[in-house]
């Protein structure tokens, strides 16, 4: 797979929980890639833990706190690998 950009080194990592503890776990679990890259977290159980009205306002209001030109929306389910983030940031930069 050929690049079309350089793999960026700096990216949004976007945690959509509202539960603090499920957010540091998944934070947690990305310790390792924090080493290669640095990775700038916007989390929602930061600002609001509470319901939102809708999907749209999370991913819109998350996103005003990025400077990344990339970002991942994490759903509270997802229990991250470092290496499959490492490969949609590869995938990414190939023109997926």
């Amino acid at each position: 797979m050929s690049l079309l950009i350089d793999i960026q080194k700096s990216f949004t990592i976007c945690l959509i929980g509202g539960d603090p503890e499920i957010t540091s776990i998944q934070e947690n679990s990305l310790s390792e890639l924090s080493q290669k890259y640095t990775i700038n977290f916007c989390k929602r159980s930061d600002s609001f833990t509470g319901l939102y009205p809708s999907f749209s306002q999370i991913v819109n209001e998350l996103a005003k706190e990025s400077t990344d030109e990339f970002m991942f929306f994490v759903n509270p389910k997802v229990n991250l690998k470092p290496e499959l983030i490492e490969e949609m940031l590869i995938e990414l930069c190939s023109g997926f």
